[in-house]
């Protein structure tokens, strides 16, 4: 790993760099674009100074401390604080974190005014915006914005890919030599919690938001076709009138009161469930990385994953979990299957998982990040 002072004297100062990290909207809400934002905090401000740019609503820009961060708001006011405050800080590397919000637009256009040679670098992380799924959304909107996403795309420097499928599945394919894969980082998971674990019984887990990208309804059927001794978890937050819809499936599919739904939890609590799961599920319609994906293997819980999603080319690849077609029936098999497979094969399975959450945690990747966001060695 680099130290400070290799990192230092590799810049010919002894004074720390700036890296400003761009996003769109950032609160715990967002889910797994706030975690990978975090983690890129986390790394960087060890060897860099950090600076966050990203949108707040009016009412909550009074809530946030901005002597070093900077806090936009919404609408044409925001954009002009944006574009000012790009052009003040033009000559700092910068991070960029997904492309659909005004944030990733103005950095490019700030980038095409002044030219590669006179700016720093600029780093984008797409977080699934990319994929096939985020294109779908508001469809005609992003067809006319497709020229213009295009050019912004050229005045990045790099590309980073959460992992190999988001980069195959990526629209528009991005050329080769501007793109690298670096597996999101994650803050360490307190592996005590299995002592702690109090659900007893075989179950499968679900977490995350509930949101239709999330398919909770394949969750649900996937339940209803397990033995009735098993049980569910449903931790997480989002769209009430979906929960509605979900609330209603359960009771068609005669598998509601087998079903624990736990709502929003801290990231402990959240673990303490996943904890002793038999298995947690992934069954959304898109899915680039998946956090709670690699900190159920950190917790020695089999993850089966639906081969949809941008992740499981990678848990294929890496023999970190199951992959399979994304219908009930399968995944039930599959579950069934790790809960009757031989004891040496499902221990090499969690033990490669572990392995593969382990080095998420431990900052393998920080030299490859360093040099990516920074383009020195």
């Amino acid at each position: 790993m680099i130290s400070p002072s290799t990192l230092a004297a590799n810049l010919g100062s002894s004074t720390r760099p700036t890296v400003h990290l761009a996003v769109g909207r950032f609160s715990p809400g967002i889910g797994g674009p706030y975690q990978t934002v975090t983690a890129y905090r986390h790394i960087l401000q060890q060897y860099q100074d950090t600076r966050l740019i990203a949108i707040r609503d009016e009412e909550k820009l009074h809530q946030v401390d901005a002597e070093k961060d900077t806090y936009l708001p919404g609408g044409w006011w925001g954009w002009l604080k944006l574009l000012a405050h790009s052009w003040r800080v033009r000559s700092d590397d910068a991070v960029v974190f997904g492309i659909w919000h005004h944030v990733f637009f103005g950095v490019a256009l700030v980038r095409l005014a002044t030219g590669a040679r006179r700016s720093g670098r600029r780093t984008l992380v797409p977080t699934q915006s990319l994929s096939r799924w985020d294109w779908a959304k508001h469809r005609r909107i992003k067809a006319l914005l497709r020229p213009i996403v295009g050019v912004a795309l050229r005045q990045f420097d790099l590309v980073i890919f959460a992992t190999e499928g988001e980069r195959e599945t990526s629209v528009p394919q991005l050329a080769e030599h501007k793109t690298i894969v670096i597996h999101h980082p994650i803050e360490p998971v307190d592996r005590a919690v299995l002592r702690r674990a109090t659900l007893d019984g075989p179950r499968v887990a679900f977490v995350g938001r509930l949101v239709a990208q999330k398919d909770l309804g394949l969750f649900l059927s996937t339940v209803a076709l397990l033995p009735e001794t098993w049980s569910a978890d449903i931790v997480g937050w989002g769209d009430e009138r979906y929960q509605a819809l979900l609330l209603r499936d359960a009771e068609r599919l005669g598998c509601s009161n087998r079903i624990r739904w736990h709502g929003r939890l801290s990231r402990p609590e959240a673990h303490s469930i996943i904890a002793g799961a038999d298995a947690l599920l992934v069954t959304s319609h898109a899915e680039n990385y998946s956090h709670t994906a690699i900190e159920a293997m950190a917790l020695s819980v089999p993850v089966v994953m639906v081969d949809r999603v941008a992740a499981a080319t990678d848990v294929r690849r890496n023999e970190t979990g199951i992959v399979t077609a994304a219908n009930p029936r399968s995944l039930a098999e599959a579950v069934m299957n790790l809960q009757e497979a031989a004891g040496t094969s499902r221990q090499a399975l969690l033990a490669r998982a572990a392995e593969f959450a382990r080095a998420r945690e431990s900052g393998a990747d920080t030299d490859r990040l360093l040099k990516a966001v920074t383009g020195r060695p």
